[in-house]
């Protein structure tokens, strides 16, 4: 294979730039590229060396990365992870951009599929040009599409919850305030569209696998790895209990549950903001609000953390029983059933040995 045909090579045609092109880049890489470095004030690096010209006319070959053209094909092997540097933080603002652009409805999931393509043409010709791999080793290309796998699954399910959040927080500025870190929401939609999604960027890693001739992707095994697993991990139902964690006032007690579709379950632990000692009772009502199926059901959650007994936990199961009408459909009794709520107080009591299930 003639060197000026290998991955990241850089083909320059100097009367015409639309012509210029990177081997192995995206399109959209590429156009970037000759608007940005092909225009009127480009000029060829100091350090450039052109060689023997295509037969179309005004296109050089220039190499412009070694010094020493016996010196282009020496590898270093690849990186712990291909996000390292000034060009993967690059690539992670890119994907973390897509992903909310796909939330807020800017692109669709066509879109999506043909940007992950993108982002993994281009980071493999990034890892070529830095002289990481050559750009055709099976194993090397495969770590590729790993590591933009774990960080795209990674940005997916925290714009799904940071969507979800958000919705919650219009519920709880109307009780306790949602300023306060006392109120959790779950929307079960998010944990679809977050399923969703993470469909779509399985299908385009297996295309591009495919495309690249490399070992299938195993996506359970990467979202494993240690890098990943800050702040929840890969899985929806795992960052939310993360959060709950964080408030210590609810749980999920089966992670891995699978709620029905349309299912929203609102609780915050304060109702009422303040204090008054002539109120006690008041003063420490929680709130809980569940909807499905067009229908909601809503209730007060009564606390009594300074009388005789110290009142501070439900099962929801219970809690449901005692203090909401009939007329729930037992697919989101069941999903609800598998949540604890508390107050604050009575988790301090507990330690950290309730929140095993967080991870």
């Amino acid at each position: 294979m003639k060197i000026e045909d290998q991955i990241g090579w850089m083909n320059i045609c100097l009367t015409d730039p639309s012509k210029s092109y990177v081997v192995g880049g995206s399109e959209e890489a590429n156009e970037e590229l000759r608007k940005k470095y092909l225009g009127d004030s480009y000029k060829i690096p100091a350090g450039a060396k052109a060689f023997d010209e295509l037969e179309v006319k005004g296109i050089s070959r220039i190499e412009v990365t070694s010094e020493n053209y016996n010196d282009i094909m020496k590898v270093k092997g690849m990186p712990v992870s291909c996000f390292c540097g000034e060009y993967g933080r690059k690539a992670l603002k890119e994907i973390e951009s897509m992903v909310r652009s796909y939330y807020s409805g800017e692109l669709s999931a066509g879109d999506v599929q043909q940007k992950i393509k993108n982002i993994c043409m281009d980071m493999r010709v990034e890892m070529v040009q830095q002289r990481y791999t050559n750009g055709y080793n099976a194993k090397d290309n495969r770590q590729v599409l790993e590591d933009i796998y774990g960080w795209l699954q990674k940005s997916n399910v925290n714009a799904t919850y940071a969507a979800n959040e958000r919705e919650g927080a219009q519920t709880a500025a109307a009780y306790g305030g949602a300023k306060e870190d006392n109120w959790m929401y779950y929307n079960s939609d998010y944990y679809y569209k977050e399923e969703e999604m993470k469909n779509n960027i399985r299908q385009a890693i297996q295309e591009m696998a495919k495309e690249w001739e490399t070992d299938a992707v195993d996506f359970e095994k990467t979202e494993k790895n240690p890098i990943y697993a800050l702040a929840g991990g890969m899985e929806y139902n795992k960052v939310w209990q993360h959060h709950a964690f964080q408030g210590r006032v609810i749980s999920l007690t089966d992670i891995g549950a699978v709620p029905p579709k349309g299912v929203t379950f609102f609780y915050q632990e304060k109702k009422v903001p303040g204090w008054d000692d002539k109120d006690r009772l008041e003063y420490q009502k929680g709130y809980v609000q569940v909807s499905y199926n067009h229908k909601k059901w809503s209730a007060d959650v009564p606390y009594n953390l300074y009388g005789d007994t110290v009142a501070g936990f439900y099962h929801m199961r219970d809690f449901m029983e005692q203090y909401f009408k009939g007329g729930m459909e037992e697919e989101c009794k069941d999903f609800l059933s598998k949540f604890d709520i508390f107050s604050e107080i009575w988790a301090s009591t507990k330690g950290d040995s309730m929140w095993e299930n967080c991870v």
